[in-house]
């Protein structure tokens, strides 16, 4: 095992040093913590972007992999070929203060073409699926509603409809006449609404988010249920005022996940954080394409025209229980990575499964022996490929391990 360095991201939406699990674990880790920055991210592995060193030797952790080739299995190297360098996955904490931007992230090929035509914006030609388990309750919009609920959204609340515009009052005529989530009429209809509100001209949208918040802030606000909260409304206008995003609200899920829920998302599927802690992990990459919710880039036709437009309730994975409920796994349907999560009492003990291709362990809390090695809350450890990890806990710990999936092995 090789204990590692990891970076940080001060981006704006993250949680204050003080309220951050990001900073509190960078913080147990012996990092320096500025008191006045926020702490949105830890990121854990090879990405340029923020990547990890070896602690004891001060090289990069894709380094240290260039120096040890045999710490990949062949089969692993030859599963990912020349798709990425280092690890095939990227693994984060979370600390999501306010919402992140709409957004999507592209299908592999997509991404290629993305990268080769911006690369200024899409920094590499990965394609980034990813998942994130709840550390807290966890906010967060994925993918499209049920056809029916949009159409009701689109009927009661009188600022939508003015946005949407003729496309609204095709979609609710043919979601009434019956257009379902696996026809072509019902994904054209929802293409076309989604199209005609994120491309409303800036007046249009102004006038309507005042419409929405002269509802909601009046007492005219319609009490269907399925409707986004009106806190929620008053939120999202408030971190980002005068932005077409917020009525992503009414067309995208809300979900909010306990401690343990999983989702995943897939390529092309619209989503963004909204508020607490998550441990996430995705295929290497850095690629997204926003469309709201941001001051930064924003590429509303590229998204526009990537999205899946699969409507429908997310699932949520509880992860896979083994060693008597001690440990759960998580596992995507994609080759690049998968998450096991140990939940330990002082006395207790568990191992996990042999790894395919190189791993990386976090304590987010707690104390726990490995081995010769005594792991402390905020150390990020790596090993190599083919690792167990025995667990004896010193204290109450939980302990987080991502890895390549299984599936490649058996793929390979």
């Amino acid at each position: 095992m090789e204990r590692l360095a990891c970076a940080v991201q001060n981006y704006a939406w993250g949680k204050s040093a003080e309220e951050s699990a990001v900073a509190a674990l960078a913080s147990a880790d012996g990092l320096a913590v500025d008191a006045t920055k926020p702490y949105a991210e830890l990121w854990m592995g090879t990405h340029p972007s923020g990547p990890s060193r070896v602690k004891e030797s001060g090289a990069t952790l894709l380094e240290h992999l260039r120096a040890h080739p045999e710490l990949f299995r062949p089969q692993v190297s030859q599963h990912f070929g020349n798709q990425v360098e280092g690890l095939p996955y990227l693994f984060k904490v979370l600390s999501v203060n306010k919402a992140l931007s709409i957004q999507a992230h592209p299908d592999l090929e997509l991404a290629k073409q993305l990268h080769a035509r911006d690369p200024e914006h899409y920094k590499d030609p990965n394609h980034k699926p990813e998942m994130a388990i709840a550390t807290t309750p966890f906010e967060a919009m994925c993918s499209f509603r049920p056809l029916v609920e949009i159409a009701d959204h689109v009927e009661a609340v009188e600022a939508l409809s003015t946005l949407a515009g003729p496309a609204g009052r095709e979609f609710v005529a043919a979601v009434r006449g019956g257009a379902a989530a696996d026809d072509t009429v019902g994904v054209a209809a929802l293409r076309r609404l989604y199209a005609a509100m994120m491309t409303a001209a800036d007046d249009t949208v102004q006038q309507c988010i005042q419409t929405l918040l002269a509802a909601v802030q009046g007492g005219t606000y319609p009490s269907l249920p399925s409707l986004p909260p009106a806190e929620l409304v008053l939120r999202i206008h408030d971190q980002y005022p005068g932005d077409i995003g917020i009525f992503a609200l009414f067309v995208l899920n809300i979900v909010t996940l306990q401690p343990g829920e999983a989702i995943f998302l897939g390529p092309n599927e619209p989503h963004a954080y909204l508020s607490g802690n998550c441990v996430e992990c995705m295929a290497c990459s850095d690629n997204v394409v926003r469309a709201g919710l941001t001051p930064k880039f924003k590429d509303c036709e590229t998204l526009l025209n990537m999205l899946t437009y699969k409507p429908g309730k997310p699932s949520i994975n509880h992860g896979e229980s083994q060693c008597e409920g001690r440990v759960r796994a998580y596992v995507p349907p994609v080759d690049e990575f998968k998450v096991v999560r140990v939940d330990l009492s002082a006395g207790e003990s568990a191992t996990s499964q042999s790894s395919v291709g190189p791993s990386i362990l976090l304590v987010y809390d707690g104390e726990v022996q490995c081995g010769e090695h005594v792991l402390t809350k905020g150390s990020v450890w790596y090993m190599a490929d083919g690792s167990t990890a025995e667990l004896a806990a010193r204290s109450a710990c939980q302990v987080f391990i991502a890895s390549c999936n299984d599936a490649v092995l058996r793929s390979a």
